[in-house]
């Protein structure tokens, strides 16, 4: 799976069968091929996805955005069961396979890691510039890379970047992350501004990046390209 925001509604109606399950109370489905019984199946994080409910487009184009400001993505796909849209999350695994419960941030101790540090900077900077609803330390997760801990931006139902000063950065949160830096340095920093001169071309760059996303997502939402980009001037100017 490219694992993209596309539509795999027909992919499942034609090639797969789909059992769910319930787990310290999150929803998953199991696909399988039509030819396998319940009974040998085993959830992996190959087979197995995490999956909710949603009422907009938003979730998809929040995660396909996050490449574009530099920050890794969780992978989406959508489905349609009835009247109601799916949004099916991408598992991590441990490297057999097995599907790995990941912690949030506001479960783990003082972090003095700096790369760490700066990477939730990013992440939050980001759901700032877009307008995340919800946006605390329990909305990102925590993952393991090759060698080291990383964030990673979860928990995006909805964003709101209509209302230009819209602050959804919650003060207990730049009081952990953001001491001796400003949001406005972070979103630079982010988006590859050095200096003033670099503004204009990386707006540029960053709007037709934002408006292919969003067009391939869902046309119907195109107008949120000019949101945001009036959210990152303003930080960036």
């Amino acid at each position: 799976m490219m694992w993209d925001g596309s539509d795999i509604t027909e992919y499942l109606i034609d090639k797969k069968d789909v059992f769910s399950f319930v787990f310290n109370r999150k929803h998953y489905w199991i696909f399988h091929d039509k030819d396998k019984t319940i009974d040998e199946l085993t959830p992996t994080s190959n087979n197995t996805v995490l999956v909710k409910r949603c009422t907009t487009s938003h979730p998809f184009i929040i995660d396909e955005l996050k490449p574009v400001f530099n920050l890794p993505k969780t992978g989406t796909h959508r489905a349609m069961v009835g009247r109601h849209i799916h949004i099916l999350y991408r598992l991590v695994g441990d490297g057999s396979g097995s599907i790995m419960e990941e912690m949030t941030v506001n479960n783990i101790g003082t972090i003095t890691n700096q790369l760490f540090i700066e990477q939730m900077q990013e992440i939050y900077a980001f759901r700032e510039l877009l307008a995340i609803a919800r946006s605390y330390d329990a909305s990102i997760s925590v993952r393991k890379g090759q060698s080291h801990y990383y964030p990673i931006s979860c928990a995006e139902a909805k964003m709101d970047p209509y209302r230009k000063e819209y602050m959804v950065i919650p003060t207990k949160a730049l009081d952990r992350w953001f001491i001796g830096v400003t949001i406005d340095e972070v979103v630079r920093r982010m988006v590859r501004i050095r200096c003033d001169d670099d503004i204009a071309e990386r707006v540029d760059e960053l709007r037709a990046k934002i408006y292919d996303v969003i067009t391939r997502i869902d046309k119907n939402e195109i107008t949120l390209c000019s949101h945001i980009i009036n959210r990152l001037i303003a930080r960036v100017s």
